[in-house]
């Protein structure tokens, strides 16, 4: 049988795809302009700022650094903020 036959026999008109793109925006809209934000969202995080003594600190230490690895540990401890 016919899927579109089904569909009328429901009660529902068959939708063609642009039909469905519109219904799937409207959605998206409607659901975006009525609801008030969520105050439990944590705020979005600000990245760090260094000062230039500290910038080059930072370079004399990766200068100093000579053996594999070292350079990746100095970034991650300066990457890791201060307890």
């Amino acid at each position: 049988m016919d899927t579109g036959m089904n569909d009328r026999k429901n009660g529902q008109a068959a939708l063609g795809p642009d039909d469905a793109l519109e219904r799937a925006r409207r959605a998206t809209a409607n659901a975006s302009s009525g609801a008030a934000p969520d105050p439990e969202v944590a705020p979005t995080a600000q990245r760090r700022q260094f000062s230039s003594a500290e910038k080059h600190r930072i370079l004399a230490a990766a200068d100093a650094c000579h053996a594999h690895g070292e350079i990746g540990a100095l970034l991650v401890s300066v990457a890791r903020p201060p307890s």
